[in-house]
């Protein structure tokens, strides 16, 4: 899994919502990417973390990423 930085609304008492996020591309430049749909999202309460599937377009190309938001650190990954 890889970090990144994410846009995210916080509403009390339900899930996050991401928006967009930012990656480090292979060549080390910064690569801003939105999401489109978020397909579920599941909370999985006994490690402490969230689990969203979203599809989001990259150059073009539409694909299916698994961002997870880790509660106890507050940080996103991405799992492609």
């Amino acid at each position: 899994m890889r970090d990144i930085e994410m846009i995210t609304t916080f509403i009390p008492d339900k899930l996050p919502i991401p928006y967009r996020f930012r990656i480090a591309a292979e060549d080390q430049s910064l690569l801003v990417v939105k999401i489109n749909h978020i397909l579920f999202a599941e909370e999985d309460k006994k490690e402490q973390k969230i689990k969203y599937r979203c599809t989001c377009t990259i150059n073009g190309i539409k694909r299916t990423y698994d961002i997870y938001y880790m509660k106890e650190s507050m940080k996103w990954y991405i799992r492609a």
